[in-house]
Parts: C-alpha cells; structure tokens; sequence
C-alpha cells in the first residue's frame, strides 16, 4: 500500500507543480484583442466626428456660395431687364424718358442727360445708359465708360464672389452676359482669387 500511496503523492506532486499553460495564454490573447478592439472603436468615432464637423462646415459654405450666387443672378436679371428698356426706346425719346427708363432719378438722371447729351449716335446712347443702369445696381458706383460692370456678393467676413459682366452693343445677340466669377478674399491688399 505503501507504493500506492506514494503513487497517488507522486501524482498530487505532478498536478500541484505543472500549470497548464493555455490558460494564461489565451487570457493575455483575449485582453489583448479587446484593448485592440476598444482602440479601433475610439479612432473611428473620432474620425467619424471630424467628418462630420468637416460635412457641416462644407454644408456652409455651398450654401452661402449658392445664396451669393442667387444674389448675382437676380442682379444680371434686373440689369436684363433696365437693358431691354434701354433698347427699346423709340429713337425720338428724349435724355429725360430714357435716364427715366433705366430706373434713374434726381441727380443720377441729371448726370445721365448731360451724358446722352453729348452721344453722337444711337449705340453711343446705349453704351452710357448701360453703363447707369449697370451702375445704378451696386452701391456707390459711378458709371463706367466701357461695356463691363463689376459685382460683388459677401460670402464670408473675408471672401467675396466678384462677377464681371459684359453689356452688349445694340444688334448683338446679348444684352448682357458673365465674363467671370471669382472667389476672392475682401481683406487682401491685392485681389487674389481663391480657387
């Protein structure tokens, strides 16, 4: 019995003493994919923040581009419209009906007859009424003497969409048409386009 019994210590010894060590292995594997896991999951919702502060700062900006460029369309559509006034005057009109006709009065209509005044021919009479009429549609402008106007529409504290256009000579297939549009920073001291 006795060897029996030393048998059964022996293997009491054997089981006390070895470790099985899948055990611990597969714990540390196991703790490990989760830190893994847990890791990818803060990085994408991270991201997924950034893109969406990302989305909404874009949203934004399309939004005010488009509104500006609203803006500039219903300008282009009125300076249209003063145009097809302006050639549509009967020859006999006076200075006075036609500075009326483009929407001018006061001092503006004054300044625009003594300019008619001086026209030698009917496309020299059109060239200053669209000038005026191109004039009367911004701020504080003074008619040019050319066949181009320059527009401006806020898009930010420091960008604006500039458009420039061109009026038309009487008989040409436009009365107006857009040369350009640019996006342009408002606090630059020289005119640098943004895109």
């Amino acid at each position: 019995m006795s060897a029996g019994k030393e048998q059964k210590t022996g293997m009491a010894k054997k089981s006390k003493f070895s470790a099985n060590p899948g055990t611990g292995i597969s714990s540390i594997l196991m703790i490990f994919v989760v830190l893994c896991i847990t890791t990818f999951g803060v990085l994408s919702f991270v991201s997924a923040r950034a893109d969406l502060k990302l989305t909404e700062a874009n949203v934004q900006t399309v939004q005010t581009y488009y509104s500006a460029e609203e803006e500039a369309q219903e300008v282009l559509a009125r300076l249209d419209a003063l145009l097809q006034r302006a050639q549509a005057l009967p020859e006999d009109a006076t200075e006075l009906e036609r500075a009326r006709s483009i929407g001018l009065s006061g001092a503006e209509a004054q300044s625009a007859v003594q300019r008619l005044e001086k026209a030698v021919d009917a496309a020299e009479r059109y060239r200053v009424l669209a000038a005026y009429a191109a004039a009367s549609l911004q701020e504080n402008a003074e008619p040019g003497d050319g066949m181009q106007a320059d527009y401006s529409f806020a898009l930010s504290n420091v960008s604006e969409l500039r458009v420039t256009v061109e009026l038309g000579a009487p008989g040409e297939s436009f009365r107006c048409r857009v040369l350009s549009e640019q996006i342009c920073e408002t606090d630059a001291e020289e005119d640098r386009p943004l895109n």
